[in-house]
């Protein structure tokens, strides 16, 4: 009696929880869906392959709403599928909390994996994504599978182990789906991603599977990543080592339709015979326009041993002279690239007066009222990192974010930026304190974390009784992340208050300013705060090797000279960052993309443990 009672209340509950969603459904649009997507060049999203034209949600909520309980998991089944295909992820979680696999056959719990994997993808949750593509049900069970399905899970695995950072592994399992897709479309879609995951491998893993000299695979891809990320040694070269990877990799799927940053290397660039470099040489910036020309004339001797065929480069200092005097003497020559200038004022002016000489500038124009097509802007811009911060605490699975800045110029635009971006992302930003004097981050922490208001509540509550108690402040708890924009000096009295106002359990974020960039220091007070930096700064092996003492012991005039280093090398790539905009140049200052006549920066991501600076595994964003 009592287990007959049971099943006709879990009916009942499921009859009124499909009747919530079917007023639920009726009140969107329901889009059209076709077997056989045609994807882009540009498209980069999620694209499983299908067996059948998938069913429609709204008509499967209609048809089954009367359905008897025997088959309500089936049929809630049906519906998970129709949600995750129609990207109706709030349906897609109410059903998962509904439906039972008890009795699923290996068809049915198959198609399960694959929508409730679709769903944490959805929701960044990749470890809990990984766990089930990775547990005992897929692994015993994946040669029962069809090849449909098998391709499946296999790019759902791909997806998550290179948003995890587990490039290698994403490899495999990319190179392994091309031989499960028979659909053009989606090889051609499959072979763009393994391209893109081989550009993220490691260097070290990199050059030890190319070491091992097999003709599989996985060798040739990570061939011709060598071959694209040997820019040092000029086109030439590169086109070279190409030709011979042509012949040696004739049957290998990337042979068939090489990468656009692979074609882009047959582009016939502009050739530049004299370069003007307009920097500060004397006065408050001559340490700063000095890093950067010592890290142009690095980069240029450097290609002068690889035998480039070389411009001439003849320095401005933009202190002793004005602009219009300086761009007097340069129309006087037969300069066909202006590299600079470093203030924002200069630039400005710089713009006005020239529009038929290309300009690679070393700040950013902030009057949108200037119009000059023949400008490419580069810099340290702390939005370019901003933006990575949002992806890479999305990605990590946080949602609810206080955001703690400085009162500096720099921080405003990140944190602005950085709003921008996680809420686009579907973050929500609980809260945002700018810090001011360093004597008040206590109080301003305090008031950010609503620790005051839990003082006060505390004393009213003394007051009413009329005695003393014991008491712990609460803060508040609805949030799961910290993301600061502050200078170095200021972290290190941030972080501590972080957690003595108790808040030592709650993940935080930062950008490159918070890292000094001192070899051998101690960073116990830092521990556990992830931040993104330049690749020149973390990768401290190459730093002695490439740049005076000082590049290395100032961390400001450290990333000017590796500003200096790229922008000389970047002259030479533009026409090749021109193809397409997924083409990137990996730079001292991150990889670098030409976007809209900015070239942004993707930085690497480290963090601190146990008072050291510990690299992070390339992500994916």
């Amino acid at each position: 009696m009592y287990l007959l009672l049971f099943q006709y209340r879990k009916f009942i509950s499921k009859i009124l929880f499909l009747g919530c969603i079917l007023v639920v459904v009726s009140c969107t649009t329901t889009p059209t869906y076709e077997s056989n997507k045609i994807i882009s060049e540009t498209d980069s999203e999620l694209i499983l392959n299908k067996s059948k034209i998938p069913k429609n949600l709204n008509k499967l909520l209609r048809q089954h709403k009367n359905k008897n309980i025997n088959e309500s998991d089936d049929i809630l089944l049906e519906m998970l599928t129709a949600s995750v295909n129609e990207k109706k992820w709030r349906i897609a979680k109410n059903i998962l909390n509904e439906i039972d696999t008890t009795d699923f056959n290996l068809e049915q719990l198959t198609q399960y994996s694959i929508d409730i994997s679709q769903y944490w993808i959805e929701e960044k949750q990749f470890d809990m994504a990984r766990e089930w593509l990775f547990g005992p049900f897929i692994k015993n069970n994946f040669s029962y599978m069809s090849n449909t399905e098998k391709a499946n899970i296999l790019m759902l695995r791909a997806e998550v182990l290179y948003a995890k950072g587990e490039m290698l592994l994403s490899l495999y399992d990319r190179i392994l789906l091309n031989n499960l897709t028979n659909d053009l479309q989606q090889k051609k879609y499959n072979l763009r991603k393994t391209w893109t995951t081989s550009l993220k491998v490691s260097k070290s893993s990199r050059e030890k599977i190319i070491k091992r000299n097999k003709n599989d695979i996985i060798t040739g891809w990570l061939s011709l990543v060598s071959i694209h990320d040997d820019y040092a040694s000029g086109k030439e070269k590169q086109l070279l080592n190409l030709n011979k990877w042509q012949l040696k990799w004739l049957n290998h799927p990337a042979n068939e339709n090489l990468p656009a940053d692979i074609r882009a290397l047959f582009i016939q660039s502009t050739e530049t015979k004299e370069i003007a470099l307009l920097i500060p040489l004397s006065g408050s910036l001559e340490n700063a326009g000095e890093a950067i020309q010592d890290g142009v004339f690095a980069s240029y001797f450097s290609a002068l041993e690889e035998n480039w065929n070389l411009p001439v480069i003849t320095t401005y200092d933009t202190n002793k002279d004005s602009i219009s005097n300086i761009h007097k003497r340069i129309r006087l020559t037969n300069t066909d690239l202006i590299i600079g200038p470093l203030k924002k004022e200069s630039l400005e002016e710089l713009a006005k007066l020239e529009n038929q000489i290309p300009i690679i500038a070393l700040n950013y124009l902030n009057d949108k009222k200037i119009k000059n097509k023949n400008i490419i802007e580069f810099g340290l811009a702390s939005e370019d990192e901003a933006k990575q911060l949002a992806y890479e605490a999305i990605k990590s699975g946080y949602k609810n974010a206080i955001v703690l800045q400085t009162n500096f110029d720099w921080a405003n635009r990140a944190s602005s930026v950085f709003k921008e971006n996680w809420q686009l992302l579907g973050g929500n930003v609980i809260s945002h304190k700018i810090l001011t004097n360093e004597k008040d981050f206590s109080k301003q922490i305090e008031e950010s974390l609503n620790l005051d208001k839990s003082q006060s509540r505390h004393n009213k509550i003394e007051k009413i009784v009329g005695m003393d108690l014991n008491f712990t402040p609460r803060r508040r708890q609805d949030f799961d992340v910290f993301i600061i924009f502050s200078n170095n000096d200021q972290i290190h009295t941030i972080k501590p208050l972080l957690d003595y106002h108790y808040s030592s359990d709650i993940k935080v974020f930062g950008s490159s300013h918070i890292n000094d960039s001192v070899m051998n220091k101690n960073y116990r007070d830092l521990n556990g705060i992830t931040f993104n930096e330049i690749p020149w700064i973390l990768d401290h092996i190459n730093i002695n090797s490439i740049a005076p003492k000082k590049y290395y012991e100032n961390k400001q005039l450290g990333r000017l000279f590796a500003l200096g280093m790229d922008v000389f090398y970047i002259h030479k790539k533009l026409d090749e960052l021109k193809f397409s905009n997924s083409n990137f140049f990996s730079g001292k200052t991150g990889d670098i993309y030409l976007n809209e006549g900015r070239l942004i920066r993707k930085l690497d991501m480290a963090y601190f443990k146990r008072g050291k600076i510990k690299k992070l595994p390339p992500s994916s964003y």
